[in-house]
């Protein structure tokens, strides 16, 4: 189940130039994890004002693939950021 998540999701980030734009981390702290899940590894963690780049969803809709300032790519849920702020590097 873990590997059809999996593909579905990289299907979901080949498509990414569709669903791309800026977000911005809203809470004090948020963990970014290697896949869209709470059961994935937590990666590391961003701070509230951080700037991101969505290239991706999940399959449920409530994770969203980044991208950071550096260019990695992880996973975030989707009520810890918003759209409507403008976040500064």
């Amino acid at each position: 189940m873990k590997l059809l998540l999996c593909l579905i999701c990289s299907v979901l980030f080949l498509s990414a130039p569709f669903c791309s734009y800026a977000l911005c981390v809203k809470v004090s702290v948020a963990n970014m994890r290697s896949g869209p899940g709470r059961g994935y590894e937590k990666i590391w963690q961003v701070y509230r004002l951080m700037p991101l780049k969505k290239v991706g969803i999940s399959v449920s809709g409530d994770w969203y693939a980044v991208k950071d300032v550096d260019g990695d790519v992880s996973w975030i849920y989707k009520t810890l950021v918003t759209d409507d702020w403008r976040c500064v590097t």
